[in-house]
């Protein structure tokens, strides 16, 4: 990797779910507890309302327009929603009609969207393209991240003076596996230089590196290979690629855990190797190595990849039985079926994360589609990562990672190993589905004063 630091984009946010919300709940058709009202006394007494509070409150309100939505799903009126980027629905003849207000000279913008969900190639502008994991890179490549790492080396020191000496001890093991990958080497000393292996989450992701560089491994794996692989993936998810293999749901799940749980994203690759090849996800399930994953199966997918993404289908698919050479999900008495559906998406997401997720699918109509597209960049934009399918250009799916948007254009990870955007129109004419973290939001009179 050759992004220097002060243009480094973090890739790593760790997304911690906010705290339990007892007193209310926003899911359609549950009753909500009366809240007590304050009076004007009290409302004068609390503090002046910050950003962080500002941006709850509007978290909160596009989790209740969630089900005022659901109410007003077959009425023909408009619907102004409370969010970041306001706007108002209304029906236009056999389709949908979205008009949005945004933009610093708050210029008002109508689209007529039709029924169908797009089916033509996605036209997608690339915004990054991090190095290929599973490419070593040319020799003038090599040359500059090694010059790299020097030119940084009394940083790595002082960086490794801070930190014990056992440690100390496991990043020089690490170093030593990636010595014969300069890039490698280079993003290892980035994640140091950058503090993930700060504090007890990151100690706990230092330790599971040092484990590989320590374990009996599989027979055929290559454990400076391993390590190498993992140490990029990890300095830059966006860099998890899934390649010539339709798991996009699987690898799209990766890149979510390698971002927020990097020390449990390095775990799950740790056991897959080992020569048992098991490990349990957060869950308690245990996922297995699928057979013929270890030797180069054609995909160019880097090692982890082969290791966690067909163990990861075959959890996810349920009673179905992934075969890695024919990519497909084979069950009795109907035909093979490509990748993972919504539904298998979040029951992935949730043993992997160990977290609540709530899918909300869209018809094949532009009401739903326009909702949805609403309800994914409300949730991107207040900082959530929203793993959302896509109509593709085969008339199947496509399973991405969005990370915000506005009136223009919607950014996304794509599990092809880069980071895209698409137009606005184009996403809400493609939006299928979308697994969003269930809100766990604390509450308090305080909280609410935005």
């Amino acid at each position: 990797m050759t992004i220097g630091n002060a243009a480094r984009i973090d890739t790593r946010r760790r997304l911690t779910p906010p705290a339990a919300r007892p007193e209310a709940t926003t899911q359609p058709g549950i009753a909500r507890p009366p809240v007590e009202t304050p009076s004007a006394d009290e409302l004068r007494a609390l503090p002046r309302p910050t950003e962080a509070r500002r941006e709850l409150g509007r978290t909160l309100r596009s989790h209740e327009d969630m089900a005022r939505r659901a109410r007003l799903e077959s009425m023909n009126a408009v619907r102004p929603l409370c969010s970041a980027n306001a706007s108002a629905f209304r029906a236009d003849g056999d389709g949908f009609r979205v008009t949005r207000r945004g933009g610093a000279t708050q210029t008002e913008r109508d689209q007529a969207l039709p029924d169908s969900w797009g089916t033509k190639p996605a036209s997608l502008e690339t915004v990054r393209d991090p190095d290929d994991v599973n490419d070593d890179g040319t020799k003038a490549e090599q040359d500059a991240a090694r010059a790299n790492v020097e030119a940084r080396a009394e940083d790595e020191t002082a960086a490794l003076d801070a930190m014990s000496q056992e440690q100390r001890d496991q990043y020089g093991a690490v170093a030593q596996s990636t010595e014969s990958d300069p890039r490698s080497r280079e993003s290892l000393q980035t994640m140091l230089l950058d503090g993930d292996f700060d504090g007890a989450d990151g100690a706990k992701l230092l330790d599971e590196l040092h484990g590989l560089t320590q374990d009996e491994l599989a027979e055929g794996i290559d454990r400076d290979e391993l390590v190498s692989d993992l140490v990029q993936e990890l300095e830059d998810p966006i860099a998890i690629a899934q390649e010539g293999k339709g798991t996009c749901v699987a690898t799209s799940s990766e890149i979510l855990l390698a971002q927020q749980q990097p020390a449990e994203y390095a775990r799950l690759v740790r056991g897959l190797a080992s020569p048992e090849g098991e490990v349990t996800l957060a869950n308690g399930d245990t996922i297995r190595r699928e057979l013929r994953t270890i030797d180069d199966d054609g995909s160019r997918r880097a090692i982890t990849q082969r290791l966690l993404a067909p163990a990861l289908m075959e959890y996810g698919n349920g009673a179905d039985s992934y075969s890695n050479s024919t990519d497909l999900s084979y069950r009795r008495e109907h035909k093979p079926m490509h990748g993972l559906n919504g539904q298998e998406a979040e029951r992935l997401l949730e043993a992997m994360t160990g977290q609540s997720f709530r899918r909300q699918d869209a018809a094949a109509n532009a009401t739903d589609r326009a909702a949805l597209a609403q309800d994914v960049l409300d949730a991107a934009n207040a900082g959530q990562t929203v793993s959302t399918a896509l109509s593709w250009s085969d008339g199947g799916g496509h399973r991405v990672l969005v990370t915000g948007g506005d009136d223009e254009w919607v950014t996304f990870i794509n599990p092809w190993g880069r980071e895209d955007r698409i137009s606005r129109e184009e996403f809400d004419q493609r939006v299928k589905s979308a697994a969003f973290l269930e809100p766990t939001l604390g509450y308090s009179r305080a909280a609410t004063w935005v």
